[in-house]
Parts: C-alpha cells; structure tokens; sequence
C-alpha cells in the first residue's frame, strides 16, 4: 500500500511540476512582468505566488495568465504590489482620487454620481451605490486599471429602482449560461438564485468562455450578487 501511496505522491509531484514550468513561461511572455521576482509553488494544482510586481494591473493579468493553465484549481497569491524605481512617477493618493472622480463625473449618465472614492496609500476604497451589479463591477475593474493604484476595496451597495424575482432572473440568464457551456465540453455548472445573488459552482475547461459567462449574469437585471465556486479542470 505504501507503494502505491509512494507512486501517486510522485505522480501528483510530477505533475505540479509541470504546471510550474508552463507557468514560468507563460508569465515569461508578459514584457509587464519581471519574472525574476515572481516566485511560484504548485502543489496538487494550488498555485502558490510570491514575491512582487510593480502595479495592480499587472498582478490582475498575472492571475488571468495562470487560471488558463489546464490543471490549474486555485491561486494563493502573496505578490506585493510596489512601485519600485518609478516611484516619482506614480501620482499621490490625492491625485488617483482627482483621476477616478472627475473620470466617474464625466459618466454621470450612468448613475455614478452617487459613488465615493476615497484613496489610502494607493488603495481605493468606493463607497455610496449604483443601481446595478455591473456598474458595481465596472467600477472596481476601472479603478484597478489606473497607474498607482494598489488595490480596490469595493464597499458600493446596488439600489435597484424595481427587484427582479429570482425565477425570473433565473428563466433570464440560464439560456445564455447553457448557450455558452456548449461552447466548453468540459463545463458543468450548478446556477442558483437567492434573493437576487447568483450563485454558481462547478469546473470549466476554458476561461474565455466562463468569462462571457460572467458578464452576461453581471449585465442581467435584478442581479445585485454574484457568488462562485469555479475551478479549472484539463
């Protein structure tokens, strides 16, 4: 039995092995990552990262990088987001806030006037509320993209002006979730709706897929919540 339990040990650690090295060149390829301080550990597919990067948005990409590895189940990512040598250049806290509001200011057509930003030593914190969940989600992607910023804590509430009911909400989304799965042999999925969350679990085989997935239950009315548990499988 020890031997048996020897050789799926081995296995597994070849394995790892092989995930590390196509994720070492994967992230090779990004000329926005320095690979010699980026550290990576796999241990039974569970991607484990280290070591720093220069921008927020550099280590959104990192991770994007990663999760379309096959094999890849979950990333752990202790990457620190610092500024380095270009430190003269990245704007102050006061500057970033200037940058996000007067940007959200000139798109008040969507509702954002009802939105705080507020910026600690490069964190943006957003606070206040939109009317729906992909304003919400828009909102934090658009402040993690600007140079400078470390972070985004996204504390925005969703207003909605009528609520949706989960059945319904369910009845809108589940034709373009099933439409797209088709398009991955390899997905599978559970989709629920409690009180305007959707809830999604299950594995899929392409990334770019799931992520129109994503955006069609963000864009979706009624949606205020999104929860998932989705892990890549080969």
């Amino acid at each position: 039995m020890s031997g048996l339990a020897g050789m799926t040990i081995e296995r597994m650690e070849n394995h790892d092995g092989q995930i590390k090295a196509v994720i070492i060149r994967q992230l090779a390829c990004d000329p926005r990552i320095d690979t010699s301080k980026i550290y990576v550990r796999v241990r039974d597919g569970v991607v484990v990262l280290s070591g720093s990067v220069s921008t927020y948005p550099i280590q959104l990409a990192m991770h994007k990088s990663v999760w379309i590895i096959p094999g890849v189940k979950a990333i752990k990512d202790y990457t620190i987001v610092g500024n380095g040598k270009n430190n003269a250049k990245i704007p102050d806290d006061a500057a970033l806030q200037r940058h996000i509001q007067s940007t959200l200011s000139r798109r008040n057509i969507f509702g954002f006037e009802k939105v705080k930003v507020e910026v600690h030593g490069g964190w943006v914190v957003l606070s206040g509320w939109v009317t729906s969940y992909w304003q919400k989600s828009w909102l934090e992607i658009f402040s993690s993209e600007v140079a400078g910023v470390r972070g985004v804590i996204n504390l925005l509430s969703i207003k909605i002006s009528k609520s949706v009911p989960d059945k319904e909400i369910l009845e809108i989304i589940m034709p373009m979730v099933q439409g797209y799965q088709r398009l991955d042999e390899a997905a599978s999925f559970d989709v629920q709706v409690n009180r305007g969350t959707v809830q999604i679990s299950g594995v899929i085989g392409c990334l770019s897929v799931y992520q129109k997935i994503r955006k069609a239950i963000f864009l979706a009315p009624g949606v205020i919540g999104f929860d998932e548990h989705v892990r890549v499988v080969e």
